[in-house]
């Protein structure tokens, strides 16, 4: 029974011992800047759960991971990461890693030395002693002996900042980087005593600062002056300034005197021994070499030994580059044709003061100047011509062109440019390609076929173009030479009219090339010479046509649009009205992008492709009157727009019109009421509104003056045709009605009227009358546009239809004169007998006539 327990106590006794664990880490303590990170590890063996935490003065900036793990028999490493902020004070902080496991707590304490990783040290002479109205500075040297590099702004603080300036308001430091800082003092001659003052240095991570004193006494004093302060002189050049220096003290002093600045400025004398009240000069040289320029500040410091005070001046030099020359190529690259040269021109300017001569030279042997020793003189310039002559051996390739000016004198200035060339092969500097489509055509017709050529060489070239082949009999093409620009297109028309060739497939060889070499290119096109299908018309007899022209008389007339400002739009071959003239626009040939055109009246055949535009001189006036533009083309239907150009009219022109329109029309504001016609050539000589009436009504009478009398004859012949043949029949019943007024009707009245009626017609004046009127007809179908009439008639058509009811109704008033007056008359019941009496008349003077 004692051994169960003992079994059981050592069993408690030796259960923590198997679940303990341990915590080893190989480092505890390291340094570290602000906002840098270093690491810690720590490794845990053992079995259980575990969790793991800081504490410390560290632990606000530091993370442990993993904050829980398992393990089973094994080991796992912890991770402790530091990083201190920007802001966290140098000093040495504690960590504690605490592991917690099994209900046991272990802990690993660690160590972080936050180091100043922004260190600044000031180091300098702080505490001067000088004389009033003397010049002094301080020299303050800023080092950096920190791994970071930091800017200080700097600033001046005390009751000396007054006459205190520093050299610079900032500094940027490197890592172990010094820098020197100078406070300039001036001090007042009425200063006298101590002064201090602080130099303050902040960055954002650091704040230094070092403190100054100055000791003002009343001792030696001198002024120092140099003339001039300011000095503009040339390059190779000598140059002296004078430098004065007066002793204002009481007794004799030693005055030493320093240059700083380049290597050309010198001093004639280093130190000056001047008695009081004493003056004395010295100079400074000034001696820049060729090739000097800019602006340039001496310091010059006189000291004086008695005082131990100095003063300095600045000095501000300007040189200017009195010998300099440019040199410019026009083309800063260019593509050459093998065994073909070109001229390029080289500006040269002497840029210098004075007058100078220059070597100008090529770097390749194939680039000759024509000339190489110029003079010029200041500010002149002047073009040589470069020409570069590639031979036929040369490689095709890329050749630098190097040209350099070199003056001659000692100086040994140059300038120089470089013209990059390509050499190519000849056939690549002038290559074409033709566009060309195969043609159809009828006999006895023609048609017009667009041939582009394109250059896609490097240089402007002018093309010959001719076509071969079986075609070539009927086969013309214009223009024959065409100058086409590179990367550009011309476009030249084929004129194809085969007449009674027989129908068949023939064959046009175009060719392009120079016109003083070989064939650069060709393409052959096939032109087929289709049966003619023309039919012959009978001719229409003079009957026909006049008939056809009573019927176009009252026929509809189709509108001819006109061309205004707005514009009008057409998608076939029409007419189209432009300042009262008729036009014809044939479309002559659709493609998908393109569309060729000619315009009958002036002979023109026109390319336009969509979005194209081109204007046209329509009454060769040789100014441009229209404006045409292919705007699309949908389902092979193209939409073509023709506007107006209005001419620009300079403004006096319109001062001088507006003067001459009365107040009343200076109010309408409709410029379409302006006459079309109505153009203004001369300021001088202005047309009214009147004058152009007269004008156009005179145009109107010399046009058709000829047609108006022959119309106006045949009226009146007409009309004396009608009148001469009533005459006699009112004679005749006058002399009728007379006698039965006055007496009662005979039988040898009777007889004598029978006699009248028995006398033979008149029929010679029908005769004469029928053949004037047939050379009348024949006049106007032999002479007479009867097409030119229709739109006169058309214009005037209702005063003419007016002015023949007119002659109708005169006519019948005329032939039946007698029974009007009949009708009007007021006759009593007795007068009835006599009308019988006249109707028997009637009856036997028609009895007579059947005889």
């Amino acid at each position: 029974m004692n051994n169960k327990i003992l079994i059981i106590l050592i069993t408690l006794f030796l259960l923590p011992l198997a679940s303990a664990f341990t915590v080893e880490t190989f480092e505890q303590q390291q340094s570290v800047c602000p906002t840098s990170t270093i690491l810690f590890t720590a490794t845990v063996t053992g079995s259980g759960d575990f969790t793991t935490s800081l504490s410390g003065s560290a632990s606000q900036f530091s993370t442990a991971v993993p904050t829980g793990f398992s393990l089973t028999e094994s080991s796992r490493t912890i991770y402790i990461y530091v990083t201190p902020p920007s802001y966290t004070q140098p000093g040495i902080y504690n960590l504690n890693l605490i592991v917690t496991g099994n209900g046991q707590t272990q802990t690993i304490p660690f160590t972080i030395n936050i180091n100043n990783c922004h260190p600044l040290q000031i180091s300098g002479e702080a505490e001067k002693t000088t004389c009033s109205g003397n010049i002094l500075q301080y020299e303050f040297t800023f080092n950096n002996p920190g791994n970071f590099q930091d800017i200080y702004n700097l600033e001046l603080l005390g009751n000396a900042e007054e006459f205190l300036t520093l050299s610079q308001d900032s500094i940027m430091l490197n890592p172990s980087q010094s820098k020197t800082v100078f406070i300039y003092v001036n001090v007042p001659r009425e200063a006298e005593g101590n002064y201090g003052f602080t130099l303050t240095a902040e960055s954002q991570h650091n704040s230094e600062s070092v403190n100054g004193v100055l000791n003002v006494q009343n001792c030696f004093d001198f002024t120092t002056t140099v003339t001039p302060e300011y000095l503009e002189i040339c390059e190779h050049s000598l140059e002296g300034i004078t430098i004065d220096v007066t002793n204002l003290g009481d007794s004799q002093d030693l005055f030493d005197l320093s240059l700083i600045g380049p290597a050309w400025a010198n001093l004639e004398n280093t130190n000056l021994l001047i008695n009081a009240q004493q003056s004395q000069s010295t100079k400074a040289f000034l001696n820049p070499d060729y090739q000097t320029d800019g602006n340039y500040n001496l310091n010059l410091r006189v000291s004086s030994q008695g005082s131990g005070t100095s003063q300095t001046k600045n000095i501000n030099i300007d040189i200017k580059k009195c010998y300099d020359l440019t040199l410019t190529i026009a083309e800063e690259e260019d593509k050459l044709c093998g065994s073909l040269s070109k001229l390029y021109q080289v500006l040269i300017k002497n840029t210098g003061q004075f007058q100078n001569d220059f070597f100008i030279e090529s770097n390749q042997p194939f680039a000759t100047l024509d000339e190489n020793y110029i003079t010029l003189n200041s500010q002149e310039e002047k073009i040589i011509n470069l020409e570069v002559a590639p031979t036929e051996d040369l490689a095709q390739g890329y050749y630098d062109i190097i040209i350099v000016a070199t003056t001659l004198d000692d100086s040994g200035i140059q300038a120089s440019d470089v013209l990059i060339t390509e050499l190519i092969s000849k056939e690549q500097c002038f290559k074409p390609t033709i566009s060309a489509d195969n043609a159809d055509v009828f006999q006895d017709s023609s048609t017009t076929l667009p041939i582009i050529i394109e250059n896609h060489g490097s240089q402007k070239v002018k093309y010959e173009i001719a076509v071969t082949g079986t075609a070539s009999s009927f086969t013309q093409i214009n223009p024959g030479i065409i100058e086409v620009f590179p990367g550009e297109a011309e476009t030249v028309y084929a004129y194809i009219a085969p007449g009674s060739t027989s129908p068949g497939i023939y064959k046009a060889s175009i060719s392009v090339k120079l016109t003083d070499s070989t064939i650069l290119e060709t393409e052959n096109i096939n032109i087929q010479v289709k049966k003619s299908t023309t039919i012959i018309e009978k001719e229409e007899g003079f009957f026909t046509k006049f008939a056809n022209w009573i019927k176009n008389l009252f026929k509809a007339k189709p509108q001819i649009p006109k061309v205004t400002e707005e514009g009008i739009i057409l998608s076939s071959s029409a007419q189209f009205k432009y300042d009262n003239q008729i036009y014809n626009l044939t479309i002559q040939e659709i493609e998908e992008d393109f569309v060729t055109l000619s315009i009958d009246q002036i002979q023109t055949i026109l390319l336009l492709e969509v979005g194209e535009e081109k204007e046209l001189d329509l009454n060769q006036n040789e100014e441009n009157d229209i404006l045409i533009k292919l705007n699309a083309i949908a389902n092979q239907a193209p939409q073509i727009a023709l506007s107006k150009i209005i001419p620009i009219i300079e403004e006096p022109i319109e001062e001088i019109v507006e003067d001459e329109i009365p107040e009343e029309e200076e109010e309408i504001e409709e410029p379409e009421e302006i006459p079309e016609n109505l153009t203004i050539e001369d300021p001088e000589n202005e047309t009214t509104t009147e004058e152009i009436s007269e004008e156009e009504q005179q145009t109107f009478w010399q046009k058709y003056k000829y047609y108006i009398i022959i119309i106006v004859v045949i009226l009146i012949l007409i009309i004396l045709f009608m009148y001469s043949q009533k005459i006699p029949e009112l004679d005749e019943i006058q002399d009728i009605e007379d006698e039965v007024e006055e007496e009662p009707i005979e039988e040898e009245k009777v007889e004598d009227y029978d006699e009248f009626d028995e006398e033979p017609l008149k029929i010679g004046r029908w005769f004469i009358g029928l053949i004037i009127l047939a050379i009348i007809i024949y006049l106007i179908y032999k002479f007479i546009d009867l097409s030119n009439i229709i739109p006169l008639f058309i214009v005037y058509k209702f005063f003419i239809i007016g002015g023949i009811i007119i002659l109708i109704i005169l006519l019948l008033i005329i032939k039946y004169w007698s029974s009007i007056i009949e009708f009007f008359e007021e006759e009593i019941e007795e007068e009835k007998p006599k009308k019988k009496t006249v109707k028997k008349t009637t009856k036997k003077k028609k009895t007579a006539k059947k005889k």
